[in-house]
């Protein structure tokens, strides 16, 4: 495949990813509350719109998947912004966390465990920056917007742990991922 060409696949992916994350974040979230340690019950998003940006990343390479991720939010605040103002550094982050399965699949392989450190480490990652910056934003206090937060990251990450692995498996079984992004040999 040419590099144009192989270019022009991968953009057409990431936007296939994109309008897919879009769709899966904004329109089927489902909402959990959760009121842990005496604290005040807080509401917590459960989506499936972090799946195509996980995808993108391990499929396409670290860069293609921040662009995905900091695009699809950016461009699913527009769609539906969730009462909330816009605030740029969620989406930098977000776009940091989508980089971090790719960095980690690009370096030890696609297989069951590398997945799930990639799924859990981006997870964690974007528990503690996001809300960090909605600490900053809403004034709430850390520990309070933290602890929802990471239970609803440690039962969503389980899910996308399994579907990132039977997506890779199928997309590796028909040879796309290798025209896509080999893997290092290291």
């Amino acid at each position: 495949m040419s590099k144009t060409r192989e270019r022009l696949v991968k953009l057409i992916l990431s936007a296939v990813m994109i309008a897919l994350s879009i769709a899966m974040t904004r329109m089927l979230p489902q909402e959990m509350v959760l009121a842990l340690f005496g604290q005040t019950p807080l509401t917590v998003r459960l989506g499936l719109g972090l799946i195509p940006v996980y995808f993108a990343s391990m499929a396409l390479g670290p860069g293609w998947g921040a662009a995905v991720g900091g695009l699809a939010d950016l461009l699913g605040y527009f769609v539906n912004p969730f009462g909330g103002a816009f605030f740029l550094p969620i989406t930098l982050a977000a776009a940091l966390t989508a980089a971090i399965p790719g960095l980690v699949t690009g370096r030890f392989g696609r297989g069951f465990g590398s997945v799930a450190c990639a799924v859990y480490a981006a997870g964690f990652s974007s528990c503690v920056i996001t809300t960090f910056l909605l600490e900053i934003l809403l004034s709430t206090p850390f520990f309070v917007l933290f602890w929802p937060r990471l239970v609803s990251m440690l039962i969503m990450n389980a899910v996308y742990v399994a579907v990132e692995y039977a997506l890779l498996r199928a997309f590796g079984a028909m040879g796309a991922l290798q025209k896509l992004r080999p893997l290092s040999k290291s």
